[in-house]
Parts: structure tokens; sequence; C-alpha cells
């Protein structure tokens, strides 16, 4: 068991101003929890004072790494294609940096609102002692009071086995029904919650928030984050073919599990509340591009 860990937190912004100073209190406990803590935030395009802001709290860290990205959303326009880049550009400068490869873990952040809500130091380490406890056991994913939202990043074999706004597309294709029809028969029929007193349970793929990894599985993983595949939609009588947009984490998880990696939810592990979360029933057409 390591009670005060070395942890890596790497995180990517984009006029997120507006939740700093909650997210700089959760960062001041991960800090207090840890016996060395490195940070890699990497900003792009921010039209208010983010920048700024990072670059203010971070002047004072040992190990604090901030890059900034201009025209990023110009060069690169599809959401998920800026992601895979820059979350494989954090990866790439832990693999390149003797330091950092001796930390133990690596706590990935979305830096919104999800980690504006207050973490519960002992949960942390409570989760960390669980990856410990076996070899294979290779990360750790937050959770949601009331209802799950992740639902993109979560693969696991009863609740969620497949993209779920692909599954959702698909059925509005084949069945030639309105996305409300094709939404009611897919998604809605999955969106679940978890009880925060429930068992860690294992699964495929999840995010939800942030998720602790440990940094052996993250040095060794041979998969990137992948943020799009090409999608064929008909071979006959003529190809018809569209690209895709995929949840980056998915692919990057499966390299971890082809190590023979273990992931898993904490139920305790909560990154807010969603009470009355809707989830849009046409949001398949924002991943065709």
């Amino acid at each position: 068991m390591i009670k005060k860990p070395n942890i890596i937190v790497a995180g990517l912004s984009k006029d997120n101003s507006k939740f700093l100073k909650l997210i700089f209190e959760n960062l001041n406990k991960i800090i207090s929890i840890s016996s060395e803590t490195a940070f890699i935030f990497l900003e792009n395009d921010s039209k208010d004072d983010t920048k700024h802001e990072l670059e203010k709290w971070g002047k004072d860290k040992k190990n604090f790494r901030l890059i900034a990205i201009n025209d990023l959303d110009k060069v690169i326009p599809i959401r998920t294609v800026r992601l895979e880049l820059l979350r494989n550009l954090y990866i790439e400068i832990i693999k390149k940096d003797n330091n950092l490869k001796k930390y133990d873990f690596l706590m990935v952040i979305d830096m919104d609102d999800a980690f504006c809500y207050p973490i519960n130091q002992s949960v942390v380490l409570e989760s960390i002692n669980f990856i410990l406890s076996e070899i294979e056991n290779a990360a750790i994913f937050s959770n949601q009071i009331g209802t799950y939202y992740d639902m993109w990043a979560l693969r696991h074999k009863t609740i969620c086995d497949v993209d779920i706004w692909e599954e959702l597309f698909d059925y509005v294709r084949e069945n030639k029904v309105t996305d409300v029809e094709a939404f009611n028969a897919t998604f809605k029929r999955k969106i679940f919650s978890i009880n925060k007193d429930n068992n860690i349970f294992e699964v495929d793929s999840a995010f939800g928030g942030y998720g602790i990894y440990k940094l052996n599985y993250i040095i060794n993983n041979k998969s990137p984050y992948l943020g799009s595949k090409v999608k064929v939609l008909d071979l006959e009588p003529n190809i018809n073919i569209c690209r895709w947009s995929m949840c980056e984490h998915v692919n990057f998880h499966n390299g971890i599990q082809n190590q023979g990696g273990k992931l898993f939810i904490n139920p305790k592990l909560i990154t807010g509340e969603n009470i009355n979360i809707e989830f849009p029933a046409y949001g398949y057409r924002n991943m065709i591009f």
C-alpha cells in the first residue's frame, strides 16, 4: 500500500476559466495526498482567461507544464480528432520524460464542472489502494449521483457493449424511423444509475470525469487514443461512407486490456449530481463528418 503516491495529473483545457477556482481546490487536495505531484495541462484556443489563470496557479509548482497550442481549432475542426491529438501528446510527454516515467499513477481529469465537485480524498486513496491490490488492476474511474452520464466512453458486457450513438444511428437507417423512435428503442433503454454504496465493478471502458491509471500500463500501451474511424454505410448499389467520431478513450482502454489490465468504476468516486439530465435523440448527428 502506498500512503503517499506519486501522481501525474493531466488535463485538456479550453475556455474553462469559470471552473478553475474549484478545479484548483480539488488539485490542491490531490497534492496533499501525494508525496509528489506533476501536472501536464494542454490548452488551446481559449477566448477567456484560462491560459493566464493556469500559468498563475502553476508558477510555483515544481513539476508543472502548460502547453498552449494556438489555432488548433482551425487546423483540426473535428473535436474528437483534436482530443485524440492532445491526449496522445500528453502520453508522449510522459513516455519521453525520464522523471515522469518514475511516477506511480496518472490521473486524467476533465477540466470542466466534472472536476468541480468536491473530491473525497479518502475515496481517492481507497481507489488507489484498490488498483494496487492486484497486479492486473490497471485503472479506476468515477461515478455520478443520479444518472450516469458518460455512456459514450462506457463499455460493459451487459450494460452498454457498443458505441451507443452509433447503435442509435444504425437503428435509424436500418428501420427508417425518426430519431426519437430510434432513441427510445436503443439509447433510452440503457440509461442507468449506479448507487454510490455499490461495490467496485469491472468494465471494459469508462471515464465519467476522471480516471486513475497505474503508470506502467500507460507506458506499455500500444493503442493510442483514437477519435474517429471510417464508417461504411452502404456497398450496394453504390459505395456510401462517412467518417464517424469515436470516444477517444475506448481504443486507449483496449490497449490496457491487451496487456492483461483490468478497468473498474468505483461508485463512491463521485464527480457530480445528474438528477434531470437529458440525452438528445439527435445527438448521433454530431458524430458524422
